[in-house]
């Protein structure tokens, strides 16, 4: 014996005539069709499912809601991951400026204060004929500034192991290596350093003329009170302004 199958109740939209039908009739099925309509209209009037109806309005209405609720957390999902990454960018924002800062100094704002030293004369002023760096091919026409001050792109790498520092001057470009927990005073020497580099021309090294223009530079800037007749090698001079800068600073902490 075959399968019975469940039946539904069908009913002409017209005259409400209904009958009993499988819930999936065949569409030449004469079940599915109200005949004395459709003879009275010249076409076929056709039967509909009132709980079908119910049961396709119920499932339209239960996948709308899931659309929503997927909506929603595709919307919540996108709004954490956008909070993530900024909550990323600041905190990544945070330890590039904490790179900078040693002994409770920075060194991007320190050499924003250095390049303004009158013992430069207008090395780093744009508006001076005498600025090296408003005529070397490294600063490109169309975005050079005929006012302020040139500050040298300063590559900063953190030494892991070792307490050595080293610095380079590239003409433009400064790239100095300080150890993890160098104090303010070693970094500031090493940077007022490399800038009295950058002041001069590139073929002036450790002349005599370089620790001049360094010294009077750090007296303007920390009241160093150096002269370079007064240190037999350049280790010497160099130790004597970190140390002139490292009294600066205890006095101020």
């Amino acid at each position: 014996m075959g399968r019975i199958a469940k039946r539904k109740r069908w009913v002409c939209p017209k005259c409400d005539d209904g009958l009993l039908a499988p819930s999936k009739p065949r569409m030449d099925d004469v079940r599915r069709y109200c005949l004395p309509c459709s003879e009275a209209t010249g076409r076929l009037v056709q039967r509909t499912c009132l709980s079908k109806d119910r049961e396709r309005q119920v499932k339209q209405e239960r996948e709308a809601a899931k659309r929503q609720r997927t909506t929603v957390a595709k919307k919540m999902k996108r709004a954490k991951a956008a909070a993530k990454r900024e909550e990323e960018r600041i905190t990544a924002k945070e330890e590039e400026a904490a790179r900078w800062i040693f002994g409770g100094v920075n060194l991007k704002e320190e050499a924003k204060r250095l390049v303004k030293l009158k013992a430069w004369r207008g090395a780093f002023h744009l508006s001076d004929k005498r600025c090296l760096h408003a005529r070397w091919s490294r600063i490109k026409p169309w975005k050079r500034i005929r006012r302020g001050y040139f500050v040298p792109d300063i590559n900063l790498q953190i030494r892991r192991k070792g307490t050595h520092t080293s610095g380079r001057s590239y003409g433009g470009r400064i790239a100095m290596t300080l150890p993890a927990g160098c104090s303010a005073a070693r970094a500031c020497a090493l940077l007022i350093h490399e800038l009295a580099h950058e002041a001069l021309p590139r073929n002036v090294w450790h002349a005599e003329r370089f620790w001049l223009l360094l010294f009077e530079a750090a007296h303007e800037a920390y009241g160093a009170d150096l002269a370079p007749c007064a240190y037999s090698n350049n280790g010497h001079r160099q130790d004597a302004l970190r140390d002139a800068l490292k009294e600066k600073f205890d006095d101020k902490s």
